[in-house]
């Protein structure tokens, strides 16, 4: 299911929405479920100090069915960080798929230089055995 949470940066009063695409995700109380133990798994990795830990606002937008998206999940164990700032390796379980993400979201997963656009734009789907 296709839907938004709120979300913002701790002792801050910051926030803005993120989109997220999760099978697991049913409606509005798995989607709140989804949020909370993400942002707390989300802070527990971070290991660089310029990186501010999240919350939970508690804002939830369901926006339908869902789409053929990348299905992201993070490769590294720690948070790693260039000149861009701090990311996590991420692969989508799907096509295989891979590039960085910058943001909580899969909207800030950056396309890596050996992916073609179309493939990343639209997920192909299931990789052929």
């Amino acid at each position: 299911m296709k839907f938004q949470i709120e979300v913002g940066t701790q002792g801050a009063a910051d926030a803005w929405w993120e989109t997220f695409d999760k099978e697991e995700v049913t409606d509005e109380d798995s989607a709140r479920k989804w949020a909370e133990a993400t942002i707390s798994a989300f802070n527990n990795t971070i290991q660089n100090h310029k990186e501010k830990p999240r919350r939970f606002i508690g804002g939830v937008r369901i926006l339908g069915e869902g789409l053929k998206e990348h299905r992201w999940g993070k490769l590294n164990w720690g948070t790693k960080s260039d000149h861009r700032g701090s990311f996590d390796m991420m692969r989508c379980e799907r096509c295989g798929c891979e590039g960085r993400r910058y943001a909580l979201g899969q909207l800030g997963v950056k396309r890596g230089a050996a992916w073609k656009a179309k493939k990343w734009k639209n997920c192909p789907g299931e990789k052929p055995e």
